[in-house]
């Protein structure tokens, strides 16, 4: 094996061993937020469920009635899919619709309002 080769060859895995100590950086990040997403919803379930529970004992509305309200939600934007999708925003231009993740409108390239703008609340 010449020098070149044996050079080359060390070159070749100075940068495999970079590249797995970059992916196991990036690994543990991932791990990181994702523990904390975990967190977040542990928080956001415990927050539904206490006001679920002061909804039922304060002004009588029982739990089937919460889910009926939740189905009714999530069927706005047409579809039975256990999520919110924002529904689309008239733009102010020219009046067609702009989606919710357009920051503009596809047809004219004004800006897409934000929900203060079209209904006056926060």
């Amino acid at each position: 094996m010449n020098i070149f080769t044996l050079f080359h060859t060390r070159w070749r895995l100075q940068t495999v061993e970079s590249t797995i100590r970059q992916q196991e950086i990036t690994l543990n990040s991932q791990d990181l937020r994702a523990n904390q997403v975990e967190t977040e919803l542990g928080r956001t379930r415990l927050a539904v469920e206490a006001l679920v529970e002061l909804i039922g004992e304060k002004l009588g509305i029982d739990r089937e009635q919460v889910v009926e309200r939740m189905i009714q939600i999530d069927q706005r934007d047409g579809r039975l899919d256990g999520k919110i999708t924002p529904l689309p925003i008239a733009c102010p231009q020219c009046q067609r619709p702009v989606a919710a993740n357009h920051a503009r409108c596809i047809y004219c390239g004004g800006d897409r309002p934000t929900v203060t703008e079209v209904t006056g609340t926060l």
